[in-house]
């Protein structure tokens, strides 16, 4: 019986200390996440490919281990791309980092927005990003929605 207690208290420390380490997570403020570029990969007659970068931004004093990121990216309020990543990064604390995602699209929706545009080209283009971010070692998602405009004209 005096062997165990030992064992057992050390168990219950390690045990304590790491239900206060996600505790810190369930505090935590979702990243923000915005549209960071959006380029070209690859035009095929059935499918395009995008390069699509997110700019991922900490609002916490305290660093976020991110284990992947679940989204949707919407243009004009329609459905551009979606998928996930389960690329680990450390997000530091009150920084941030842009993270870079390849996206398949099909032609039937991209001809209809071509369409649209060529008759009544748009100055900017309303944008939509949300989804998750899945925090590693503990069990807990930050969902995120972010709209903005990225602006298509450059002046000149």
């Amino acid at each position: 019986m005096q062997r165990r207690l030992p064992a057992f208290i050390l168990v219950l420390v390690i045990g304590l200390l790491s239900g206060c380490s996600a505790l810190k997570y369930q505090t935590a403020e979702a990243p923000r996440v915005s549209l960071a570029s959006l380029g070209i990969q690859e035009l095929g007659l059935v499918e395009q490919r995008f390069d699509v970068g997110l700019r991922l931004r900490n609002p916490n004093d305290f660093a976020l281990p991110i284990a992947g990121v679940e989204y949707q990216v919407e243009l004009e309020g329609e459905s551009f791309a979606s998928g996930m990543t389960n690329d680990r990064i450390e997000l530091p604390a009150m920084g941030e980092q842009v993270i870079s995602l390849g996206v398949t699209t099909s032609l039937i929706s991209n001809l209809q927005r071509l369409r649209r545009w060529q008759s009544a080209p748009p100055d900017s283009l309303p944008y939509t990003v949300s989804g998750r971010v899945k925090l590693a070692g503990v069990p807990i998602r930050l969902p995120f929605d972010y709209s903005g405009k990225v602006p298509l004209t450059t002046g000149l």
